[in-house]
């Protein structure tokens, strides 16, 4: 895996996760309400996979388009790492 951590983010709103205030009770956390650009929202969701049923599944369970899969990049990014830790 290399490092992609100078590497911006393009659907994720690097400057509103970034600028999230910390919270600290009960526990740590910051809460971004529009982590995602709006101008990619109907996009994302149009390539998002179809959940047959509760429960939990992993990526490679699932089939999805290229730009929810562009976002699962950025969060799996060194880049997103950075600004979350």
């Amino acid at each position: 895996m290399h490092d992609d951590s100078s590497t911006s983010l393009s659907i994720l709103d690097e400057e509103a996760i970034r600028s999230a205030p910390v919270q600290f009770d009960p526990y740590e956390y910051a809460y971004v309400d529009q982590a995602m650009r709006l101008e990619y929202r109907e996009a994302v969701l149009a390539d998002a996979p179809e959940i047959p049923a509760r429960g939990s599944y992993g990526l490679p369970q699932l089939r999805y388009g290229p730009a929810f899969g562009q976002v699962i990049g950025e969060l799996l990014s060194a880049r997103f790492r950075s600004l979350v830790e």
